[in-house]
């Protein structure tokens, strides 16, 4: 018995995947807590204006966009977004405190409390 492949048999090949298909995974990821939490306090992604103009076009793009929202899998990620970028602040002196609240809100129990209400109602 042979395990070589006849030569005649094509290879599918790997295409890379669409913007829109790395766009949604990472808003998808956005889903777990403690990943944002890294990107905030490991990586000061809050502090990096191009990362914050970049959540800004997810948000309008995927969270305010009905046709967009079917392709989200954990649907508290949109919640987490929209906490993101309400407190985008320009200035330096309070983006500190805002990052802090910011945090603080996404680690509070009635958050989860409520998306889950919200799940449950629909």
């Amino acid at each position: 018995m042979s395990t070589e492949i006849p030569a005649d048999v094509p290879v599918q090949e790997m295409k890379p995947p669409s913007r829109f298909e790395v766009e949604i995974e990472f808003v998808n990821s956005l889903s777990n807590i403690n990943y944002i939490n890294y990107l905030i306090k490991n990586r000061n992604l809050l502090k990096d204006s191009s990362f914050l103009r970049y959540l800004i076009y997810l948000y309008v793009t995927y969270c305010c966009n009905v046709e967009f929202k079917k392709y989200i899998i954990y649907p508290n990620c949109l919640v987490f977004i929209k906490i993101l970028v309400d407190n985008i602040i320009t200035e330096e002196e309070i983006r500190i405190t805002s990052i802090d609240k910011v945090l603080q809100e996404l680690n509070d129990p009635k958050l989860f409390t409520e998306m889950y209400d919200n799940f449950k109602s629909k």
